[in-house]
């Protein structure tokens, strides 16, 4: 099964050029962890886009470029585990209300 890592690229959305700096440093350092792991990553700032380029995949994994993989291995273990299960879209639903955390 191959499994790629698409980054929707909004930074030049930020409007501060330290935030900027700060999550191309983060988008940086994970598209380097990814592709240790094996994976290939996709990079652009539109999500059909990058979804028709992921068509030649089995999956898709769709990420903002200010996300950090925390649990290293695990993370990716999860993912594989993940694609052995029927399933059409899975995801990590955020609470925007939750301690204004987002």
């Amino acid at each position: 099964m191959a499994i790629v890592f698409c980054i929707v690229n909004d930074i030049d959305s930020y409007s501060s050029e330290d935030i900027k700096r700060t999550i191309t440093n983060i988008a940086n350092f994970t598209i380097a962890n990814i592709k240790t792991k094996g994976y290939e990553v996709l990079v652009g700032n539109n999500e059909d886009e990058l979804l028709q380029l992921a068509n030649r995949y089995d999956y898709a994994v769709v990420m903002s470029p200010g996300t950090e993989i925390i649990n290293g291995v695990a993370f990716f273990e999860a993912i594989e585990e993940l694609v052995k299960r029927d399933f059409f879209i899975a995801g990590h639903v955020l609470d925007r209300t939750m301690h204004n955390a987002y």
